[in-house]
């Protein structure tokens, strides 16, 4: 029997523009350092769950969904309950967390956004 496109949840979409950029096996190390030099354009650090998803600094519409573009990191944001915001934001301490470990060279470089 055919079935439709999966139908993700906004938490599940949320997870995918963060590991898109957080846990990019491909150019991993291009992908942070441009994630950690655009966060410290901005004068935001990576610590600052809030205003790095709001502030644009994951790929808006980086999944689709069959023909429709998604919207906005922020824009997914906002839909999710608190329950689901602290999932995601425990997915990417996580993720920074890992990063720690793994590129402790880029982590130095940009030791202001690890504090």
């Amino acid at each position: 029997m055919a079935t439709g496109p999966q139908q993700y949840s906004a938490l599940e979409l949320m997870r995918t523009n963060i590991d898109d950029v957080l846990d990019a096996a491909y150019e991993r190390g291009r992908s942070l350092r441009s994630f950690l030099e655009g966060l410290q354009i901005s004068g935001i650090t990576a610590g600052d769950f809030d205003r790095v998803i709001v502030g644009a600094h994951f790929p808006a519409g980086t999944v689709f969904q069959g023909a429709q573009v998604l919207p906005s990191t922020s824009g997914l944001y906002a839909t999710l309950s608190d329950s689901e915001k602290a999932q995601l934001r425990e997915h990417y301490f996580g993720k920074l967390n890992s990063i720690k470990a793994e590129l402790p060279e880029l982590c130095a470089e940009f030791e202001a956004q690890f504090r």
